[in-house]
C-alpha cells in the first residue's frame, strides 16, 4: 500500500471497529471487545505512520536503541566518541543512561526484527499499550463487572495521553508508554491473584514491579504499595493488625524481587561507566527539588490537564468515586486500589518540582476505570428514573461524559501525512546521508545529526558544527572520513578548508 495512504486507511480502519464496537455492546460483549481492540491498535498504528523521528524525546531512544543492535550492555547516543564531549549533556553524550534499558532494549529488539525505521521504534509501545487495553478491561470485569470492564477498555483504547506516548508524540514517549503497560500488568496480576497465597502475589507482582523498575528507575515501586492497599484487612478481620501485617509481607517480598531485577544493571553502570551513572543517579534525584530543563509547574499542574486527556467532566466522576468510599461503610476492596492507583502518582507527581506531561500515564487505566464506572452508576439512575424531571439532564450528561474522551481522541488523527515539514525533513536527511555511504563518515555542519545516525545504513557520526582543524585531525585518526554540509541559502562552512569532502543539500 502507498505510504500516501496507509496512514487515512488505518484512520478509517479505526473509524469502523469503533461503530462496529458501539454496535455489539450490548448484544455481542466478545464482538465488541475484539473490535474495541482493533479500535485502538488502528488509531495509534494511523497515528504511528507520521514520518520522521519527533523532536522529544523519541530521536534520542530511537538512536540509542539502534547502537544497542552492536553491544546491549553499552547505551550509546554516538558509536563513537573521537571529539570531546560533555558527559552531563544527554543530548549529546557518548554513553547513555539518561534512561533505564529495558524500553530501549525493546526497541533494538523491534529494530532487529522489522528494520530500522520509524514504525518500528513505535511498534513495541503500540503492542503493549493495546495489550494494556485488554488488562483495563479484565481489571473492571473482574472489580466491578463487565459493562464497565469494556467501557474502560474504550477509554483506555482512545486516551490520547497513552496514544501520544506510544507514537512518541510527546516527551517521555516510549518509556512511559511501556512503564504504564507494565503497571496495568501488575495491578491485573494484584486483582487476579487476590486470593492466592502471600508468596505468590509477592513473586509475581514481584517480577512486573523489577520490569517497570527497569524502565522508570524508582517510580516501578508503585506496585508494592497497591499491593499493600489491595491486601489490607477488612474493618470486620477479628484481629486487624495481625492482618495487615500480612498485607505488608507479600509487598515487601515484591519490593525485594524488583530491586534484586533492577539491581544488577545499576551495578554493571556503576562498574562500567562510574561518571555517568553517579551523575544520572543525581540528576534522578534533582528532579524532586529542582525543575529539570525548565519543565516547571505548580502543583495544580497534572489536574488542570486531566480535561486534555480524559475529557472535561472527568473530575466529576473523580470526586463521585472518593465520595463514594468515604460515605460507604464497607466499600468493595477493588474501589480502594483504583483510588490508590490514580492518586499516589498524581499526590507524588504534583509535590516534585519537574512537571512532565506524561509522568501520569501509569494513572491512566485506573482513571479509565473510575470514568466507566461513574458512568454506569449514572446509567442506572437514568433508568430508575426516567419519568422524572431531570432525566433529559441525565441523558446529555451521560452523551458528554463518553463523547468529550473520545473527542480528545481526534487529536491523534491530527496527522500530517507527506506533508513538507515532515516526509519533506525526513527525505531530505536520508538524501544528505545517502551521500556519506559506503565510507565511514564524519559529517559536520548538520542540523539534524540524531536524524542523521539513525537513517545512516554506514558507519556516520554527525555534529551541528562546523569543525576546527583538531576535530578534523581526530575523526580521521578514528577512521572517519570528514565531510562538511553545505546548507542552502548559506555561506559554505570552513571555506578555507581543502581537500575536505563537501556535500550539498538540497533546497526544501
Amino acid at each position: 500500500m502507498p505510504t500516501l495512504w496507509l496512514g487515512p486507511a488505518l484512520s478509517a480502519t479505526a473509524v469502523a471497529a469503533l461503530v462496529a464496537a458501539f454496535i455489539c455492546g450490548r448484544t455481542r460483549p466478545r464482538a465488541a471487545l475484539a473490535a474495541i481492540l482493533v479500535f485502538g491498535g488502528m488509531l495509534r498504528l494511523a497515528a504511528a505512520t507520521r514520518p520522521g523521528l519527533n523532536e522529544w524525546d523519541e530521536r534520542y531512544h530511537a538512536l540509542v536503541a539502534k547502537n544497542l543492535l552492536e553491544d546491549p550492555w553499552t547505551p550509546r547516543l554516538y558509536p563513537i566518541a573521537p571529539l570531546d564531549h560533555d558527559y552531563r549533556d544527554w543530548h549529546a553524550n557518548y554513553v547513555w543512561l539518561h534512561k533505564p534499558p529495558l524500553a530501549l532494549w525493546l526497541i533494538a529488539l523491534s529494530l532487529k526484527l522489522f528494520g530500522v525505521h520509524e514504525l518500528a521504534v513505535r511498534f513495541p509501545s503500540i503492542l503493549l499499550t493495546s495489550f494494556a487495553t485488554w488488562l483495563t478491561y479484565d481489571i473492571g470485569r473482574r472489580l466491578i463487572g463487565r459493562r464497565v470492564g469494556l467501557t474502560a477498555a474504550l477509554l483506555h483504547a482512545a486516551n490520547p495521553l497513552i496514544g501520544k506516548l506510544a507514537t512518541g508524540r510527546i516527551a517521555t514517549d516510549h518509556v512511559d508508554a511501556i512503564f504504564s503497560s507494565l503497571v496495568t500488568l501488575g495491578v491485573w496480576s494484584i486483582v487476579v491473584l487476590s486470593s492466592r497465597a502471600a508468596l505468590v502475589r509477592g513473586l509475581t507482582v514481584g517480577v512486573f514491579a523489577g520490569l517497570a523498575v527497569l524502565t522508570k528507575w524508582a517510580t516501578g515501586l508503585l506496585l508494592p504499595i497497591l499491593l499493600i492497599v489491595a491486601s489490607r484487612p477488612r474493618k470486620s478481620t477479628p484481629n486487624p493488625r495481625a492482618g495487615l501485617a500480612r498485607a505488608f509481607i507479600p509487598a515487601l517480598l515484591a519490593a525485594a524481587i524488583a530491586i534484586g531485577i533492577a539491581l544488577p544493571w545499576r551495578l554493571h553502570t556503576q562498574s562500567r561507566f562510574p561518571r555517568e551513572a553517579a551523575h544520572e543517579a543525581a540528576y534522578n534525584w534533582e528532579h524532586i527539588w529542582t525543575a529539570a530543563e525548565g519543565h516547571a509547574g505548580g502543583p495544580l499542574f497534572h489536574l488542570i490537564h486531566q480535561p486534555r486527556f480524559f475529557g472535561e467532566l472527568i473530575w466529576l466522576a473523580l470526586a463521585w468515586h472518593t465520595l463514594a468510599l468515604l460515605r460507604r461503610r464497607r466499600s468493595p476492596r477493588g474501589w480502594w486500589l483504583l483510588l490508590a492507583w490514580w492518586l499516589i502518582p498524581y499526590l507524588a507527581f504534583s509535590l516534585v518540582a519537574t512537571k512532565m506531561k506524561g509522568y501520569i500515564a501509569p494513572a491512566a487505566p485506573a482513571i479509565c476505570l473510575i470514568a466507566a464506572h461513574h458512568w454506569w452508576w449514572l446509567h442506572s439512575i437514568a433508568d430508575r428514573q426516567s419519568r422524572r424531571t431531570f432525566a433529559p439532564l441525565r441523558g446529555l450528561l451521560l452523551i458528554a461524559l463518553l463523547l468529550l474522551p473520545l473527542k480528545q481522541a481526534a487529536s491523534l488523527l491530527e496527522i500530517d501525512w507527506q506533508t513538507p515539514d515532515t516526509a519533506g525533513r525526513r527525505a531530505a536527511i536520508i538524501a544528505v546521508v545517502r551521500q556519506c555511504e559506503p565510507r565511514p563518515t564524519a559529517l559536520f555542519n548538520m542540523p539534524l545529526p540524531i536524524e542523521a545516525m539513525f537513517h545512516a545504513r554506514t558507519p556516520l557520526i554527525a555534529y551541528p558544527h562546523a569543525p576546527s582543524d583538531d576535530d578534523l585531525a581526530r575523526v580521521r585518526a578514528a577512521g572517519f572520513e570528514p565531510a562538511i554540509l553545505d546548507r542552502p541559502d548559506e555561506p559554505p562552512a570552513r571555506p578555507d578548508l581543502a581537500g575536505v569532502w563537501r556535500i550539498r543539500a538540497e533546497a526544501r
